[in-house]
């Protein structure tokens, strides 16, 4: 008995030198100070930790992960913002023994790095670089036109004459609004669905958006309301139903224009969708807030002019042509107006202007 008392007690003393020798060994973060341009991450340790450090340039972010560590009670309180080059900085303890540090960077902010052995510190040195004016790029698409008239609604009412005469008010406020605009159509003019998508990718632009009018083949009269649609290779039913109407333009009309799905890396394709979704989310807000439509959500959907898009993009449904109010409505140039201005204040939103 008194042999297993010796070996539980050895087993013990065992343990709790492996936990001492782990705390031992773990990194602290002690502190943190922003001297002019460089900020000083202040640690303690016995082995040199090894971060994992990665820029994430969608946030203009710089994101560090120290394995092993924990932060002091004095660096958990401490905060930095709004500096001359840091936007924000957050750090916290994570889930594992590590510590996950975000620093946002001011636009136009470069940095390099080094850890210090003799201060046992990670020194970020900070520069401004000069960064050109460039006019952030929306391409809008008015839907259909020419011989292709879109929906046609209550009162001989045309898809096709509502989006365009709203994506030309579109157009002047974006403009006003320091935008660079590319229109796939400044006319009444036939333009296919790869046309339309190749306008956007050769403009390089940031962003495309493609303007609808809904018709409903059955309740007419009774649907109503606004939607908005990002590409997504998994769509709803309702979304594959809409978007292949929208996707039969071309082969109505004769055109044999053969359609790349130009979407093939997942992480690519995963942040414009992101993006994209955000964007139709604000879209639909503004629109169903300005006009008082309903607002009926936002939809992934595989339509061929989203896919074909380089940037992120979103269709936009402002309406239905087959709703009785809604046709007076959208046949209004003053509530086209209401329309064109929502839409530009949800860019605005998206953008932070």
């Amino acid at each position: 008995m008194g042999q297993i008392k010796g070996i539980v007690f050895s087993l013990f003393i065992v343990m709790v030198s492996s936990i001492s020798l782990a705390d031992s060994q773990m990194t602290t973060v002690t502190n943190y100070s922003l001297n002019s341009n460089m900020l000083a991450i202040n640690l303690n340790y016995k082995i040199p930790p090894a971060p994992f450090i990665k820029y994430i340039s969608d946030k203009n972010m710089i994101y560090i992960d120290i394995p092993d560590t924990t932060l002091s009670s004095l660096a958990l309180k401490q905060s930095i913002n709004n500096s001359e080059y840091i936007k924000k900085m957050d750090a916290l303890n994570g889930y594992e023994n590590d510590v996950t540090i975000f620093i946002y960077l001011n636009p136009g902010v470069k940095y390099q790095y080094v850890l210090s052995g003799s201060s046992k510190q990670f020194q970020f040195t900070f520069t401004k670089v000069n960064i050109p004016n460039k006019k952030i790029t929306i391409v809008l698409d008015p839907g259909h036109g020419g011989k292709d008239p879109g929906a046609v609604g209550i009162g001989g009412i045309q898809e096709k004459n509502v989006v365009y005469a709203i994506a030309m008010d579109l157009q002047k406020i974006l403009l006003q609004d320091n935008f660079n605009v590319v229109m796939t159509r400044n006319t009444d003019k036939f333009v296919t669905l790869p046309g339309r998508s190749r306008i956007a990718n050769t403009s390089s632009a940031d962003f495309f958006i493609s303007i609808h009018a809904n018709a409903a083949t059955s309740q007419t009269g009774i649907m109503k309301g606004v939607e908005a649609f990002y590409f997504s290779k998994t769509p709803s039913q309702y979304a594959q139903t809409i978007a292949a109407y929208e996707n039969s333009v071309d082969k109505r009309f004769g055109v044999q224009d053969s359609y790349t799905d130009l979407i093939v890396n997942d992480i690519f394709y995963q942040i414009n969708q992101d993006k994209a979704a955000q964007m139709a989310a604000l879209l639909t807000q503004d629109i169903a807030a300005a006009t008082g439509e309903q607002n009926r959500g936002i939809y992934g959907a595989n339509f061929a002019v989203l896919r074909g898009s380089e940037m992120p993009s979103v269709l936009v449904e402002v309406g239905f042509v087959t709703n009785s109010i809604e046709a007076r409505n959208l046949n209004s140039p003053v509530y086209q107006l209401e329309i064109a201005s929502a839409i530009a204040q949800g860019v605005e939103k998206y953008y932070n202007l």
